[in-house]
């Protein structure tokens, strides 16, 4: 990145004399060109530390008509793939001030491309679930926008835990599922299914497992039943949690066998579940679905309950 380069006073003379005279010069104006948004990205490109400063604080000085415009926002794009890590703090802490006005750039045609650039930045930077909660507060209007809603897209894959998992995200991003169609709604399953063992232990996120196994999409299902397979036994002792693990029982015939085959290899665990304020209803559950569609398990439940719970 430049802001780590080390250009010398001779190499900046022989070389960049031209183009510092031309950005010292130059305003926002210039760079709604597409001469000037040509000259200031190749600046961008070559790295000399003076003049990349320069192109950085006429961006910021009118960052939100540089990305909305036909040529400026392709310099935003460029300073975001060299901006060291203070200088792309200051652009995050300009656009996250002003709300309304970043959620209009996202709405807008060439603003959207600049704020999906800016998402997949960062990512890498912890700032991601902030712009996402940001997006989220218009999120109706977004995702019914012919450019807004692949900026909501892009930031609802890059921060699908932090969503999934905060009060009002989850509510966000269940709609989004309901929303979205094809290869994007594909994509946004599997990874919540690849993330579905930390999104279900979270007071929020469990409702997010729940609508996702609903939806009997049989592959994500079975996705989800396979990373929970270790966890189903803690997950049927809480609140939120006997709800996923209920809802595994009824998405599929692997969700029904996976989970009463966990519960038969733990009888002890059976049995006290079975008698637990949460886990009575997991048990319930599995008897009803298995009575119905497998009469075998059905009835290794009911034995081992018999025999271990004189009680029942």
């Amino acid at each position: 990145m430049w802001c780590y380069g080390a250009n010398t006073q001779q190499g900046e003379a022989k070389h960049g004399t031209k183009r510092y005279m031309m950005v010292h010069i130059m305003d926002q104006e210039a760079a709604k060109t597409r001469e000037g948004s040509v000259e200031l990205q190749r600046i961008l490109k070559e790295g000399k530390l003076t003049l990349c400063q320069q192109v950085f604080e006429v961006i910021l000085g009118s960052i939100f008509q540089v990305m909305t415009n036909e040529y400026a926002h392709h310099i935003f794009r460029k300073l975001l793939e060299v901006c060291h890590s203070i200088q792309l703090n200051m652009i995050f802490s300009k656009l996250a001030s002003h709300e309304r006005l970043f959620i209009d750039v996202a709405l807008h045609k060439h603003g959207s491309t600049a704020v999906q650039a800016l998402i997949k930045r960062l990512k890498r930077s912890g700032f991601g679930h902030i712009i996402t909660n940001i997006l989220s507060k218009r999120f109706f209007e977004l995702m019914t926008s012919a450019q807004g809603q692949y900026v909501l897209y892009d930031a609802l894959l890059n921060e699908v835990i932090e969503l999934a998992t905060s009060q009002y995200g989850c509510i966000s991003l269940n709609t989004c599922l309901n929303c979205v169609g094809g290869i994007n709604r594909s994509i946004l399953l599997h990874r919540i299914a690849e993330h579905s063992d930390i999104i279900s232990h979270d007071p929020w996120g469990h409702y997010v497992i729940q609508h996702v196994l609903t939806l009997h999409d049989d592959n994500i299902s079975r996705a989800i039943c396979i990373r929970l397979e270790r966890h189903y036994l803690h997950l049927a002792g809480t609140m939120g949690g006997s709800h996923v693990v209920e809802n595994c029982l009824k998405s599929s015939e692997f969700g029904m066998r996976s989970v009463v085959g966990t519960l038969l290899e733990r009888e002890s665990k059976l049995v006290y579940l079975a008698s637990h304020q949460f886990g009575n209803y997991v048990v319930q559950k599995a008897l009803k679905v298995t009575k119905k569609h497998n009469n075998t398990l059905y009835e290794s439940l009911v034995m081992v309950l018999k025999t271990r719970n004189s009680a029942l």
